[in-house]
Formats: C-alpha cells, sequence, structure tokens
C-alpha cells in the first residue's frame, strides 16, 4: 500500500482502531456511521489486507456487514419499506440468491464433493462473498433516511475513486508507456483483481460521476466530481482494457444519444483521429485486436469457448453449478483457466438458462428503475443519477462481454449501493410530491392575497 506520503506503516493501525470505534457507534449510536465506512472501503482491498494481522481483521468487513444487519434489524420501522419502487427487486433478488444457492449445490452433485455448505469449501465462499451484494443494497435501501445521507454517500464514493487514481498512478508513472507492453498493466487498489476487473469497474462508475458532474451547480462539488471524472478516464485508458474501452464507449453514446449531444461530437472526433489522439500504447492495444499478428489472448479465448460450448451442451437449462467453472478442466496452452472471459458464456455454463434469464431481468429492473428516476426525479442531483445508473448498467453489462466480473465484491460493490441509492432517490421524490399535492390542498381552503401562475 504506498501512499506517497510517508505513512504507510502508520495507516493501517489508524484504520483499525478506527474501524473498532466505527463497529461500537455503529451498534451503539447510528447506522450511518457504519455505511460511511464501509461502502468507500469496499474498493480499498489493498488496504484491508494490511488489517489481517490485527485480530479479526481478514474478517473485518464481514463483521461490518453483521453490525449493520443487526442495527438494520433493530431500526427497520423508520423507513417505509412498503413503496412502488422497490416491488421488482424484492421479486428478483430472492430468487438471486435462491438460484446460486441451488446451483451451489448442483455444482456439489457434479464434482461429488458432498454438503458444499462450509467455509472449507471455495465454492461456497464465493457464493457467501456474492451474497453480500444483495445484502448490501437491502441494508442502504432500508438505511439511508434522507438526500442528505445520499449525497454524503456519493461523495464519500468519489473519493474512495479518487484516492484509486492516485494509487494507479504511483504505480505507473515511472514506467515507459511509449509502447505497449504486458507489464504496464498494473492495478490499484484491488489487491486480487487485475487490470481488466479494474477497467470494468471504472467504466461502469463513472458515467454516473461525468454526469452528475456536468448537472451538478455547486462549485466545490463540481470540482471534486470533474477532477475524479477525468482521473478515472485517463486510468481506465492506461489500464489497456478493451472490454472496459467497449463498456466505457457504449455507456457514453448512451448519454450522447439521451442527454447530450456534445458526448457524441466527442466521441465522433476521437472515432475519427484516434491514431493522433490517443496514445502510442494504446492505439497498439486497440490494433492487436485487428492486427495479421494475433493476440494470443484472444486465440486462447476461442479456446476456451469451444471446450465451454461442449460442457454447455451437457445441461443447458440448469448448468453445472456455481462458480464451477475452476474445477471443469478447461485449459489453453496446458494451462487451467479459471474464468470464461465471457461472463454470459459462464453463466450459462454454471447456471443455465435459468440463471442467465434471471440475471438478464435484474439488469432490466436495474435500468428501469434508473431511467424512471432520471424522469421523475425531484432535482437534478437524482435525475443526473438516474440517467448516470442507467448508463452503468449498459456498462455491467457491455463489460462482461469479456469477463465475468458480477461477483466480485470489489468490482459490483459500488453498483449495488448506487442501486439503492436510485430507489431511495425515488422514494424521497415521490415524498416531496405528496408534500406538494399537501400543500396545494392546504391553499385551496385557506384564502390568498396573491394568485400564483
Amino acid at each position: 500500500m504506498e501512499l506517497g506520503l510517508g505513512l504507510t506503516t502508520i495507516i493501517p493501525p489508524i484504520v483499525y482502531i478506527g474501524g473498532l470505534a466505527i463497529l461500537f457507534m455503529t451498534l451503539f449510536y447510528k447506522v450511518e456511521y457504519g455505511l460511511y465506512f464501509l461502502i468507500p472501503i469496499l474498493t480499498q482491498q489493498s488496504l484491508l489486507e494490511h488489517l489481517r494481522g490485527y485480530p479479526l481483521g481478514k474478517d473485518f468487513v464481514d463483521l461490518l456487514f453483521l453490525v449493520l444487519i443487526v442495527k438494520w434489524i433493530m431500526t427497520q420501522d423508520k423507513i417505509n419499506s412498503k413503496t412502488p419502487h422497490r416491488k421488482s427487486m424484492k421479486a428478483l433478488l430472492p430468487m438471486v440468491i435462491l438460484w446460486t444457492f441451488v446451483t451451489l449445490w448442483v455444482g456439489a452433485y457434479v464434482l461429488g464433493t458432498g454438503n458444499p455448505v462450509s467455509m472449507s469449501d471455495p465454492r461456497f465462499v464465493h457464493w457467501k462473498n456474492f451474497t453480500m451484494l444483495p445484502i448490501l443494497y437491502f441494508i442502504v435501501v432500508n438505511n439511508v433516511k434522507d438526500e442528505k445521507q445520499l449525497k454524503i454517500i456519493f461523495i464519500l464514493m468519489t473519493v474512495s475513486m479518487l484516492y484509486m487514481d492516485r494509487s494507479f498512478y504511483n504505480n505507473f508513472a515511472e514506467k515507459d508507456h511509449s509502447s505497449f507492453r504486458n507489464d504496464l498493466r498494473v492495478g490499484s487498489t484491488f489487491a486480487y483483481l487485475g487490470p481488466n476487473e479494474l477497467a470494468v469497474f471504472y467504466a461502469q462508475n463513472t458515467i454516473i460521476l461525468l454526469i452528475v458532474w456536468l448537472a451538478e451547480s455547486q462549485k466545490k462539488l463540481k470540482w471534486l466530481y470533474g477532477i475524479t471524472t477525468i482521473f478515472n478516464y485517463y486510468v481506465l485508458m492506461f489500464l489497456y482494457s478493451r472490454g472496459g474501452y467497449i463498456a466505457a464507449t457504449g455507456s457514453m453514446i448512451f448519454f450522447g444519444i439521451m442527454k447530450d449531444r456534445r458526448i457524441l461530437v466527442l466521441l465522433a472526433i476521437v472515432g475519427i483521429f484516434w491514431q493522433s489522439l490517443l496514445p502510442v500504447s494504446v492505439q497498439q492495444r486497440i490494433l492487436m485486436s485487428t492486427s495479421e499478428k494475433k493476440d494470443h489472448s484472444i486465440e486462447a479465448r476461442y479456446d476456451m469457448w469451444d471446450q465451454a460450448t461442449i460442457l454447455i451442451k451437457s445441461s443447458p437449462i440448469f448448468g453445472l453449478g456455481y462458480n464451477i467453472t475452476p474445477y471443469v478442466g478447461i485449459k489453453t496452452e496446458s494451462k487451467k483457466r479459471n474464468s470464461l472471459h465471457n461472463g454470459y458464456m459462464q453463466l450459462l455454463l454454471e447456471q443455465g438458462a435459468i440463471g442467465i434469464l434471471i440475471f438478464l431481468l435484474f439488469f432490466m429492473a436495474c435500468f428501469k428503475l434508473g431511467w424512471r428516476l432520471y424522469k421523475n426525479g425531484k432535482n437534478d442531483f437524482m435525475k443526473a443519477l438516474g440517467l448516470g445508473f442507467a448508463g452503468c448498467v449498459l456498462a455491467v453489462l457491455a463489460g462482461n462481454i469479456a469477463g465475468s466480473y458480477w461477483f466480485y465484491l470489489n468490482v459490483s460493490g459500488f453498483f449495488w449501493t448506487f442501486l439503492a441509492l436510485v430507489v431511495r432517490s425515488l422514494e424521497l421524490s415521490d415524498e416531496k410530491d405528496e408534500e406538494v399535492e399537501a400543500a396545494d390542498e392546504k391553499k385551496k381552503t385557506v384564502p390568498r392575497e396573491f394568485s400564483y401562475a
């Protein structure tokens, strides 16, 4: 963890002690303290790794989730959870959790490993970590009480991304990037994940930041959002991830068509003059997909997909089991493969047609919620959040064409948080409408000195 401030050895104990204090403050005082601590730290895996040497350090995030759940149960009557905006998630999220659990058992049957519900089973641990994402949604949507808290969380997420940008720059700045080499593909704060996962994270979250930046009127926040947006896209460019490029471009085209034609003009200029505008190393990375000198990674993916197709045909409806890909013997160039580098094919292999249908219905519902907020949000911030989230959904769908990233807490934690913020924004907008209607009714019964147009 390179902080560049001479504080590398000091920060972990400070975070650990502060985190313990947050646990107690959350449990015995206010739930928002836990939210404000948990959400921005989800992307700081390299920092969390430094906590492993402390008591309960390796399970710190799990413990914080547990405390938030307990506090949520203790205070669940404070927020109306019966609004129509939650209906689709109340139907789909139990289906997501249930079907992934069913296919966890399917995989145990296929592999002959017996009862998979054990912390010694890596597939169960993977499933447990994935279920933390919908749990995160439920925690946030049931505990964000007002627009002020909603904006605080958004600002903290922005600052977290800004720190990620700085971490990447520290790893990348001294390298010679005049031409592309694989060793240029450095990471940031995602300790166990590579540049492709990081690029998709940036692509799906920065479109929200971009749109909110353009809509923001408060000067300090506009500077914060603008600087972070620019740095995010800078990092994305030098992650050399073609999947990230596709996801970012798709989301920006959506924004350009739906709201701001200037984005389309900018994309057109880059598309026409990209060989003059983009750094040489980025051009070379893009050209590796189409040049006569074949990219071995692309060849390997075709080989993997051929092998996966045969396996999919053996169980197309139910799949072979949750997170079973690393255990079914898919190899390329004698190298074992843990991922198919295609989220849709991997979903089909592991969870079958039922699983992929559930996930597509979930993302369709997410898009509709974002679009609804864009149309019905009570202010510019909420409208921008809604449109940005709709673009984020498209970026997720595009980014997972080249990989299976939607099950990682680091990559998708912000997505599920934004989903909760969108739903709460819709509810807060409805409350505002009810207040306006009540005020209008009152005006009808009270004599007025002025008439309003």
